[in-house]
């Protein structure tokens, strides 16, 4: 039976690159060593971790005044990392409360500083709120948005021009569409969703953002950060290493416009199926549902545990949805095949026929 993972984190690899890990997990280059017992600074670490940056840049097209850095501590690390490099002139940010991990990020920022404006969800998260309604003053340092809420099954589709530098936490969606580096000044994500596996963290950042900040920790100091080419410290080195065979398989299979393409069809064909049935239900605004995170209740909830039950003895596995919200979560990031989205909505279908 082929198994189908849907987790939302950490989450599934290409099958590929799995071969590839497993190939090379006790000679990497022929060395006679696993990568992960190899110096980092090394010629063969050195090398994959500068392969690694090219294949970030490519594949996002990334201008060349941006730097490319890798980090340790997930996006929650870069929670406190923004305010602490970031704030200046004004020691004022501006916050889209779009969901839970967005409520994390404000509760970090909140430990450096108490001068915030926050747009706060009029809708209980059931879409992203436009930037025409974002209603921010115009003396902040920065504006911060979750691109994709993975709990509440919402993502950002519009790439707003303003006057201040923005920045985005794309951890659950970055590789699986382009970016408009004339909107976002900073980008950050964690690589366990899209492009690898725990323990990297991917920043993007505009190089007029990056100033020395005597007040913030080495470890967290993009200066010092960018001066060390990601080597401050010991970098994740198997992290990197497997992102690298990652954004390769991207790569070779025509690149992020392909994972959009992928993305789109299978996001589509799940909340097609959902939407035409009376036994299931999404409730996210339709220009606001993520691609990559789909959040869907049986209207019968008794019927929540034999649903899981049987769906694992189906081979599908991790849909249980967030304990805060309950009901369920297919995620279906870039590794996921969309035969693993039909097998799931084939699933759905027999579930509703044998239960409504």
């Amino acid at each position: 039976m082929q198994k189908y993972n849907f987790s939302a984190g950490p989450s599934v690899l290409p099958k590929p690159v799995v071969e590839k890990i497993k190939s090379e997990l006790t000679s990497y280059n022929g060395t006679g060593y696993s990568i992960m017992e190899l110096s980092h600074r090394g010629h063969d670490y050195i090398e994959v971790h500068n392969k690694t940056k090219q294949l970030v840049r490519d594949l996002l097209d990334v201008p060349e005044n941006f730097e490319i850095l890798f980090l340790q501590g997930g996006a929650t690390g870069q929670f406190s990392a923004v305010p602490l490099n970031i704030l200046s002139l004004y020691c004022k940010a501006g916050y889209v409360d779009s969901g839970q991990w967005a409520k994390k990020a404000i509760k970090e920022y909140l430990i450096y500083s108490d001068n915030i404006e926050i747009k706060e969800s009029l809708d209980n998260y059931k879409s992203f709120p436009p930037s025409k309604d974002w209603g921010f003053s115009k003396n902040l340092d920065y504006i911060h948005v979750t691109h994709n809420e993975t709990i509440n099954g919402i993502e950002m589709f519009e790439d707003p021009r303003l006057s201040m530098p923005l920045i985005a936490d794309m951890s659950s969606n970055i590789f699986s569409r382009s970016i408009d580096f004339n909107s976002f000044d900073l980008v950050y994500a964690g690589a366990q969703k899209n492009f690898g596996p725990a323990g990297l963290t991917l920043v993007i950042i505009n190089k007029k953002l990056i100033t020395d900040r005597p007040k913030a920790s080495s470890i967290m100091n993009y200066k010092k950060i960018c001066e060390n080419d990601s080597m401050l410290n010991t970098p994740p080195t198997f992290s990197v290493y497997v992102a690298s065979l990652v954004l390769g398989w991207i790569k070779s299979l025509g690149g992020v416009s392909t994972m959009e393409k992928n993305a789109q069809e299978k996001s589509a064909l799940l909340y097609d199926y959902i939407d035409s049935t009376n036994f299931y239900k999404n409730s996210i605004e339709s220009n606001s549902r993520s691609r990559m995170n789909v959040p869907f209740n049986i209207l019968n909830d008794s019927l929540n545990n034999t649903f899981l039950s049987e769906a694992s003895d189906n081979g599908l596995f991790e849909l249980k949805g967030h304990r805060s919200v309950g009901g369920f979560r297919a995620s279906i990031y870039n590794a996921m095949p969309v035969e693993g989205v039909k097998v799931l909505i084939s699933f759905m279908k027999d579930f509703e026929r044998k239960y409504g």
